[in-house]
């Protein structure tokens, strides 16, 4: 019995990249029963009812906030400092996921939620390569300038494959992981 596995795994290495393997992949990947059989194997979501919006997509490995204040979120933190100044804050939450021998990686799967995120449905670069928008495309003059220095991560906190049951503390069936960066700047207004 363990020959007969042994051998039929030596075939499917072997021949893994074969045209007709690569072709056989591809049509049993079609298949619905396939994905659920394969997601609950794995204890992954492969299908979902939810339908990603283009927009999403458009913005996913895009500094999204260079290209418009509307794809940026930001909370006023303090109205009070000086006239025509307001201190705001930008979050970026970072997702990641456990892989069986990757470990954790920034690759979550392509759909929501994405490795960085602006907002719940808008996927944004990372704190790195996060640029402020601009005010080019609004009425309204405006700027921005950094407050802080860098940004700050909060702590990891720990969820199931479904990005749900969040705990402070890794467990055998945390599978995803989520973080806030944030950065206050200033908000002026010309």
């Amino acid at each position: 019995m363990p020959k007969t596995y042994i051998l039929i795994l030596g075939l499917v290495l072997l021949t893994f990249n074969a045209p007709y393997a690569y072709a056989i992949r591809r049509l049993l990947w079609r298949s619905v029963y396939v994905k659920l059989a394969l997601g609950m194997l794995i204890n992954v979501e492969l299908i979902t009812d939810e339908k990603i919006d283009e927009k999403s997509l458009l913005y996913a490995n895009k500094v999204s906030s260079s290209s418009s204040s509307a794809t940026t979120t930001f909370v006023v933190v303090d109205t009070t400092s000086l006239p025509g100044k307001k201190i705001v804050r930008f979050d970026i939450l970072e997702n990641e996921r456990r892989w069986l021998i990757l470990g954790w990686s920034k690759n979550v799967v392509d759909r929501p939620p994405y490795s960085y995120k602006a907002n719940p449905t808008i996927a944004c670069s990372s704190p790195n390569d996060f640029e402020l928008p601009s005010d080019a495309d609004d009425i309204h003059k405006y700027l921005f300038e950094w407050l802080d220095q860098r940004w700050k991560a909060s702590s990891w906190v720990y969820t199931d494959s479904h990005w749900k049951k969040p705990e402070k503390t890794d467990g055998f069936y945390k599978n995803t992981r989520e973080r806030i960066w944030s950065r206050r700047a200033y908000l002026i207004t010309k």
